[in-house]
């Protein structure tokens, strides 16, 4: 759960953010904005090159990484129909409680390493282009938003503090 106090702090800092281009001579929201969008448009440069290096080092190395990932799926569904093959025939033949038992075990201890692998792998690479990829989009939104860059930056705090109440308020529900 969050605070309340965290929630109010950060509608008080969008109201702030948002407010502050009624305060401020035009000149000087222009000379803010100016500097945001300099300081912005280099951390997309910076964003732009991880997207890039992330990409080729996919490229040269995904279909290898992609490849053991198909691997690991496809022993783990061996090793899990083969268990249960095994372990059928066994109970069929009256030997169910030990057999059934160790069949068990390694069919699920196998299967976790396999699926950990797996997902490992999967997660690694969409992970690599997940996060920059929304910090691009939201530079983008906060670059090209006609109030100014103050301002947009307000608006996503205050969408910030709309998703931590919406959170405690569903918290509280369950």
């Amino acid at each position: 759960m969050i605070p309340e106090i965290t929630i109010l702090n950060l509608q008080f800092i969008a109201t702030v953010l948002m407010g502050i281009e009624y305060f401020i001579s035009e000149k000087n929201k222009n000379k803010t904005d100016l500097y945001l969008k300099l300081k912005i448009e280099s951390i997309q440069q910076y964003i732009d090159k991880k997207l890039i290096t992330s990409s080729h080092s996919l490229k040269t190395e995904g279909f290898f990484k992609f490849k053991k990932a198909f691997l690991y799926l496809v022993l783990w569904l061996s090793v899990t129909i083969s268990t249960g093959i095994i372990v059928g025939k066994y109970i069929l033949s009256g030997y169910a409680e030990i057999i059934y038992s160790i069949g068990i075990i390694i069919s699920m201890v196998l299967s976790w390493f396999f699926v950990k692998h797996f997902f490992n792998l999967i997660i690694e690479n969409i992970l690599v282009f997940l996060l920059p990829s929304l910090l691009r989009i939201f530079t983008t939104f906060i670059l090209f938003i006609k109030k100014g860059a103050i301002a947009g930056l307000g608006m996503f705090i205050l969408l910030l503090s709309f998703g931590c109440r919406y959170c405690n308020s569903y918290y509280i529900n369950t």
